[in-house]
């Protein structure tokens, strides 16, 4: 554990993340009574001439980003050759810590995935990439709004992209990663990687399931490449076929069969509401199966049976006639009767 800043005027708390070029802590600024967040850049990062300026630059990008994803910066600077960032604090909580090994429902997933992509498309519309997205790095305010805290960045690419996080490749993170970020094709990395990450990460908040996550570091960009975890629907029975597309076109292997984005993945995950599925795409182009087949009754309606479900439903025990059925029979039982009395009538006048 990193040791906390001891910064005048501020009571330093907990460390809420910590990466290769910062650590975060949750603080108390003393003279106002309000709680913040100190990022505390690393004494190398502070060091690095060229690294320091590329971390100045997104910030001044960032903060011209008028979305709830990154917290506002109150001040920034520098003590004893070391940078600090102070940012607001919106009581944020992190979102593994809020599961605690549980899963997000639908309803939930698909508003987190909503706030999500509402954040990251103004983000995109500047060029910027996360570069990094995990459940670690997520937060959540008490408005269930997403909140990125670590918002250092770790490179810039060309004049027009600005990716903020490099991964490291050593690490069981990369899992999170689009399949063009470990094959390092720095050149072709765009928003389309945010994409990805962002769908692992919500299949992993659906299944409670770290995809690849039992494997080593070394063996998952292999993996990745040529296994295919299962369906959302496949672990939890009720989950929607539509949200499980969206999922697998999210994490489809090649970026150009991603969604190209954000207001794609926002369109769908509005028809999804509806009971629309999206087109659907190969499912051995993407690291999530597609689900079963489904078999849309009528327009906003989405049916799933599997045979396991369809035996149990021939079993079930068919209810009870209802009442109209009954009236329905007297009255032909009593229809009979009176014309076999009209019959034996007409055979007694006749003799």
């Amino acid at each position: 554990m990193t040791t906390p800043p001891d910064l005048s005027g501020f009571q330093t708390g907990a460390c809420l993340l910590e990466t290769p070029l910062c650590s975060i802590w949750r603080a108390t600024q003393k003279n106002l009574d309000r709680s913040v967040l100190v990022v505390a850049l690393t004494p190398e990062a502070s060091a690095d001439v060229d690294q320091r300026h590329a971390i100045f630059e997104s910030l001044r990008n960032l903060t011209q980003l008028r979305d709830s994803l990154f917290p506002d910066i109150i001040d920034i600077f520098s003590k004893h050759n070391q940078d600090y960032i102070i940012l607001e604090d919106a009581t944020i909580t992190s979102i593994l810590t809020l599961l605690n090994g549980k899963r997000l429902n639908a309803e939930q997933l698909l508003h987190l995935a909503e706030q999500i992509a509402i954040a990251f498309a103004p983000m995109q519309a500047r060029g910027l990439v996360y570069g990094a997205f995990t459940p670690k790095r997520l937060f959540l305010t008490e408005d269930n709004l997403p909140v990125l805290p670590d918002i250092t960045p770790a490179s810039v690419i060309g004049h027009k992209t600005s990716v903020l996080h490099a991964i490291d490749l050593n690490s069981t993170d990369i899992v999170w990663c689009a399949p063009e970020q470990i094959a390092g094709e720095e050149t072709s990395i765009d928003t389309r990687a945010d994409i990805f990450s962002v769908g692992m990460t919500l299949y992993a908040l659906a299944t409670a399931q770290i995809p690849f996550g039992l494997l080593p570091p070394e063996e998952i960009p292999e993996a990745m490449a040529t296994r295919t975890i299962p369906s959302p629907c496949d672990i939890s029975p009720n989950f929607p076929p539509a949200l499980a597309e969206i999922l697998t076109k999210m994490t489809q292997r090649d970026p150009t069969c991603r969604y190209n984005d954000w207001d794609e993945v926002r369109f769908d995950l509005y028809q999804s509401r509806q009971g629309v599925i999206p087109p659907m795409v190969s499912p051995e182009t993407s690291i999530i199966a597609r689900p079963n087949p489904t078999v849309n009754a009528r327009a906003g309606v989405t049916i799933r049976l599997s045979v396991k479900d369809l035996r149990a439903y021939r079993k079930v025990k068919k209810p009870p006639k209802s009442s109209s059925f009954w009236l329905f029979l007297m009255a032909a039982v009593l229809l009979v009767l009176s014309l076999i009395a009209f019959l034996l009538f007409v055979w007694t006048v006749l003799l």
